[in-house]
């Protein structure tokens, strides 16, 4: 632990809740009470300190997190809240024992975690508030993520403990401010007006706002299907199926009025939307924000923010904080910017010193207009890819798995084979453009990993090509991609005969447990490619060295004719 060489002086009427005691005291309707009039006269408080808020995040992750409270009150008024939790899975509470990282109420949903008080008694709650939470869990180190510019930071120059013994980064962070005389340019740049426009010519292009909360719990599994097959696809990160609760802590801010849904439609399709925290004069990009990856080609999700931006320019106080991050699309839109603060108060001069390289380290890889997030994310794939590998050694062998990597990298040898769809027949009930199908991908013979078939995929939509889909008991059995003849012949430099301008399908995948229903699915892909684009002939394109496939293509045309 940190020792501590100056006094910190502790407010008698200052006192620590946690567990039970604090889930008992937040429903007392005078605490409430009180609590709201507080946050209402703090100059640095956020929709993330709001009563409603943090009892919502409270109540809904009561199971993963343990709530934690300093609460100061004199003649009944309450001067001071902190509100806190630490990841204790289940642990019983031990405090003295206990190792966790503390954070501020809402964790990761809490994109701005402060404490509540008044300028005058700021410094002496605080810093009494942490030296109660110390004590209690010296084992412990604390978070706050992130810090606005207002709240008061005087008392970590005024206490030299605490200035010693404590790590902050500062980060930029974009704002859209409604009040700016500039601010009509936004809407009319040539870049939106022809992202716009084209997304028009697709179809009935709306943008609405969400109010019905029937309505609301309706499109949810929509945007989190969209949102869920960027993660992964981008990564190799599930928010929703690593964090169910996020789910009902969505529905719970909806329904208390703290969670702004706009989404835009082409004709009855969602194709993007954003989830934020509204509240006054502030809109945080707090909560999620989707696009459709169909759709990707025609940039759905930058057109929604600037629409978004237009709708809350009709209050001229109102400021968009689009969050820090370094985000190219943020920096787009942003005609003004600030800096927040991560604090960080180590148990230990050891973490202290690792916290502090970390920090140093962004420091200097931002010179370079380098993003630390986008360093980690390639050390990250770097060691799924050789997890990958040594897992697939293990259980293929090495000549397996070798052949599969040369069969994935295999880029020519593909030829075109003319198909005839049989709409008179019933085949398996196959999808077009279906996330959800998609979604339940599993390692098919060719060895890929889920990451890079989900990547693959989004590439794929970007260049408007449509999944093609079989899925049985939430197993996909069999996936297909189709380009239309012109986009075919833009991407892979080729020409179709003239009398042949046919769809063409590639890159065919299928689970081993369907070997011996290929013609099934292959015809099933030719009728639902005839239902829907009305073409009654296609192309098969089918690498040299998919042997299976090639025999069941000559089979069926054998048996055709």
């Amino acid at each position: 632990m940190i020792e501590t060489n100056q006094k910190i002086v502790v407010h008698p009427t200052s006192h620590l809740l946690t567990g039970k005691e604090v889930m008992e005291r937040i429903k007392d309707p005078d605490f409430q009470s009180q609590w709201d009039k507080l946050y209402e006269s703090c100059e640095w408080s956020t929709v993330f300190q709001n009563r409603l808020f943090v009892c919502a995040w409270y109540e809904t992750y009561s199971k993963e997190y343990t709530p934690i409270m300093v609460i100061e009150e004199e003649e009944g008024e309450l001067k001071g809240l902190l509100a806190m939790t630490a990841l204790i899975k289940g642990k019983r509470l031990k405090h003295q024992k206990i190792k966790s990282k503390i954070v501020g109420a809402g964790h990761y949903e809490a994109e701005y975690q402060s404490w509540l008080a008044n300028k005058t008694n700021s410094d002496d709650f605080i810093t009494g508030a942490l030296e109660l939470i110390k004590i209690e869990f010296p084992q412990c180190d604390i978070y706050f993520r992130y810090l606005i510019p207002q709240v008061p930071m005087n008392w970590l120059q005024a206490h030299e403990t605490w200035n010693k013994n404590c790590v902050k980064q500062a980060y930029k962070r974009p704002l859209v401010r409604m009040n700016d005389p500039q601010i009509d340019k936004l809407f009319r740049k040539k870049e939106f007006k022809n992202k716009y426009n084209r997304l028009k010519r697709l179809g009935n292009l709306s943008f609405e706002k969400i109010s019905d909360l029937e309505e609301f719990n309706e499109i949810l599994p929509i945007l989190i299907e969209q949102f869920e097959f960027r993660q992964l696809a981008m990564f190799n990160k599930s928010q929703f199926s690593d964090n169910p609760e996020k789910i009902q802590l969505l529905q719970k801010l909806f329904k208390i009025g703290l969670l702004h849904t706009t989404i835009l439609k082409v004709d009855n399709e969602i194709v993007a939307s954003i989830l934020g925290l509204k509240e006054n004069n502030w809109y945080h990009l707090g909560a999620i924000n989707t696009h459709s990856p169909i759709f990707g080609n025609h940039s759905p999700g930058f057109v929604h923010f600037i629409l978004l931006c237009e709708l809350l320019s009709h209050d001229p106080k109102i400021k968009f904080d689009l969050t820090p991050g370094g985000d190219a699309y943020k920096e787009r839109m942003a005609n003004d910017h600030d800096f927040v603060t991560e604090l960080c108060i180590p148990h230990s001069s050891m973490f202290k010193k690792r916290q502090f390289v970390k920090y140093q380290l962004h420091k200097y890889l931002m010179k370079f207009n380098i993003r630390p997030m986008s360093l980690q994310l390639s050390m990250k794939k770097a060691k799924y890819n050789l997890k990958h590998w040594v897992g697939n050694l293990k259980s293929k062998g090495i000549v397996t798995t070798i052949s599969h990597l040369q069969l994935q990298n295999t880029k020519s040898g593909a030829d075109l084979h003319l198909f005839h769809s049989s709409p008179n027949k019933e085949f398996p009930i196959v999808k077009m453009d279906s996330l959800k199908d998609l979604l339940n991908y599993e390692e098919n013979q060719k060895g890929t990993s889920s990451w890079d078939f989900l990547k693959d995929a989004m590439l794929k939509f970007a260049h408007e090509f449509h999944a093609i889909t079989w899925v049985e008991n939430g197993q996909l059995l069999g996936y297909a991609w189709l380009a239309e003849p012109g986009r075919w012949e833009q991407l892979y430099q080729k020409q179709l005969p003239e009398s042949e301008k046919h769809p063409v399908v590639v890159d065919i995948g299928y689970h081993p447990a369907i070997k011996d229903r290929l013609g099934l699915f292959l015809t099933s892909i030719a009728q639902k490619i005839q239902q829907l684009k009305h073409h009654d002939k296609i192309f098969l394109s089918i690498n040299n060295k998919e042997r299976q496939l090639l025999q069941k293509v000559a089979e069926l045309a054998s048996a055709a004719s």
